[in-house]
């Protein structure tokens, strides 16, 4: 990614639950989960992406994907 972003907010959003968490124990780590590798043109880079549940007619299993996205969601920064 061409940010920090997801470092940043995984920080902030831990020192916030560790100083008021509504959890019983302490919170000890935490990981934003939406966060792949993608090959292109030969280069990995490291890209956010949002899971995707599909409900298809007539079948009753749920299928996933995942959505990588072209800007950063958070700063709106393109990725490349």
């Amino acid at each position: 990614m061409n940010c920090d972003c997801i470092a940043k907010y995984e920080k902030a959003l831990l020192e916030k639950l560790q100083a008021s968490s509504p959890y019983k124990k302490p919170v000890k780590r935490l990981e934003i989960t939406g966060v792949t590798f993608a090959v292109t043109d030969r280069n990995v880079t490291l890209r956010s992406c949002s899971k995707v549940e599909i409900e298809l007619d007539g079948q009753k299993k749920l299928e996933h994907s995942n959505f990588i996205h072209s800007f950063c969601p958070f700063c709106g920064i393109k990725q490349e």
